[in-house]
């Protein structure tokens, strides 16, 4: 297996008749899916996509989502999934970095399609996934693929080109985009699929967006590799998901922490059939440990997966079921066929115990960022990947992930990390979620601020919380300044805009 659409070529060999993706009442199997990708690479070549071209996808997760992207990688040409929570600014930034010249457009998304088409000069062809009535001239899909060959497009491909950009977050300014190459994702597939133990029985519930890694790369194509089949939603609703893990036979289901807490809080878990399920993975985003402790005390006999990596390096570590026991509030080790250094400042492996940045090195990394060499060499050193996030390593070699380096607060010459001081706020009874800054101090440089969301009808107050915090952390931990706010400003994936909650309070500081 060389390139991505191998996965799917494969599996429509093996598994023909089986139902590989399902959403909502419809259903694609393997071979009609195979057959859909077929299409969909022959008519983008009939209108001019060529190999090394970018085709951006700006769409919801749905049935076509993935036998469509498996077309447009069938062409030799990188696909772009967008976020489709990004304003058109946003967007229309990212179509330019990577030199967009067609789009396929989701249902909903004709009229900003439209508006980006006259915003972005590159932008060419668009192609309405819906057909619907909003499509105006776009080119419908429908009738691409109905006039295109269903043969396989006998493109070469070279693993070692590029197959998706994915873009990262934004959350320490512009996007970047991150190329990943097709020996990558699939090399990637393999090893997540080794090390949770996949079966080609499984089935698979894709509730995370299928325009970041974690949906598509991660838990996508890991149980593809193998065969297994796909349940996709359109969004991450607990309730929906607690009714499908039920209803449609779920093996795995992957969640961002904000997901499974919403899930733990919703009212149907005590009373949902859940004996289908076998494996919980988690990731994207750190996951609190009181919530973890919760899942396991309510869901005991699930195999409890967490994975860690970013965009950058695709998954690069897990810590699997029987690792959830023998190492408690471990991020994990490395994959199989990837390194891990922790190094301080200068570069040098710190000893067990200690805290410093990951770097991972492995053969099929990101390519780079998208026409940005600086970035790329920046982030990349000696083979390197300098992730920025920071961990303690043990004996064993497991990490557990401290804290974003770019996050750590630096407070008259002690180091605070902020995961720390969340961690013990979530125990509070009062707390639903919590971000922790640093904000400018005239002694101190800087000292902690906690962003609070309180539970409903519970009484939290900074007094309630500093009397929490001082019989539980070190008195330069403890925060300075308290804001209780109803919503936490989030990405898509799960993860708190701490650059916006800085933003915020640095605004809120000079009208002062």
């Amino acid at each position: 297996m060389r390139a991505v659409g191998d996965i799917l070529r494969l599996n429509a060999r093996r598994f023909p008749r089986k139902p590989g993706f399902r959403f909502g009442a419809g259903s694609l199997t393997f071979e009609q899916a195979d057959e859909m990708a077929n299409r969909a690479a022959n008519g983008l070549r009939r209108i001019g996509v060529n190999p090394g071209d970018r085709v951006a996808m700006l769409a919801l997760n749905r049935l076509d989502y993935l036998p469509l992207f498996f077309g447009t990688v069938r062409t030799g040409a990188m696909s772009v999934p967008l976020n489709f929570r990004c304003s058109v600014d946003e967007l229309a930034y990212m179509l330019d970095d990577a030199q967009v010249a067609t789009m396929l457009v989701g249902p909903g998304f004709e009229a900003v399609a439209l508006a980006l088409r006259e915003r972005v000069r590159c932008l060419e062809a668009l192609v309405a996934i819906g057909g619907g009535p909003d499509a105006g001239p776009m080119t419908p899909l429908d009738a691409l693929l109905a006039a295109a060959s269903p043969e396989a497009p006998g493109t070469a491909i070279d693993e070692a080109s590029g197959a998706v950009i994915f873009y990262t977050s934004g959350t320490t300014g512009h996007p970047k985009g991150v190329v990943l190459s097709h020996r990558s994702i699939v090399e990637g597939a393999c090893q997540t699929a080794l090390v949770a133990r996949i079966r080609s029985s499984d089935t698979a519930l894709v509730t995370v967006p299928l325009f970041h890694g974690g949906g598509l790369a991660v838990v996508s194509m890991s149980h593809l590799y193998l065969g297994a089949g796909l349940v996709i939603h359109d969004k991450a609703d607990p309730g929906e998901a607690l009714r499908s893990i039920a209803g449609d036979g779920i093996t795995t289901y992957f969640g961002v922490p904000s997901q499974l807490f919403a899930m733990l809080e919703h009212p149907d878990l005590k009373d949902a059939d859940l004996g289908s399920l076998r494996s919980l993975w988690y990731g994207a985003a750190p996951m609190p440990p009181v919530v973890l402790q919760r899942l396991q005390a309510m869901l005991p006999r699930l195999d409890f997966v967490q994975t860690y990596g970013q965009t950058e390096t695709t998954l690069t570590a897990c810590l699997g079921p029987e690792e959830h026991f023998s190492k408690p509030g471990a991020t994990g080790r490395e994959l199989p066929g990837v390194e891990i250094r922790v190094v301080d400042d200068e570069g040098r492996e710190v000893s067990p115990g200690g805290v410093g940045e990951i770097l991972v090195r492995r053969e099929s990394g990101m390519i780079g960022y998208y026409g940005n060499p600086q970035q790329t060499a920046e982030t990349i050193r000696d083979g390197w990947i300098h992730t920025g996030d920071l961990a303690r390593i043990d004996e064993d070699r497991y990490i557990t992930i401290v804290d974003r380096k770019k996050d750590m607060i630096l407070s008259g010459g002690e180091n605070i990390y902020p995961k720390e001081v969340e961690d013990v706020l979530l125990q509070h009874p009062a707390v639903a979620q919590v971000a922790v800054i640093g904000v400018p101090d005239e002694r101190w440089g800087e000292v902690p601020k906690a962003y609070v969301v309180p539970r409903p009808a519970a009484a939290a107050d900074a007094a309630v919380l500093e009397a929490w915090c001082m019989e539980r952390l070190a008195r330069y931990k403890r925060p300075r300044h308290w804001s209780f706010v109803q919503g936490l400003p989030m990405t898509a994936t799960g993860k708190v805009r701490k650059n916006l909650l800085r933003e915020i309070d640095r605004q809120a500081g000079e009208a002062r």
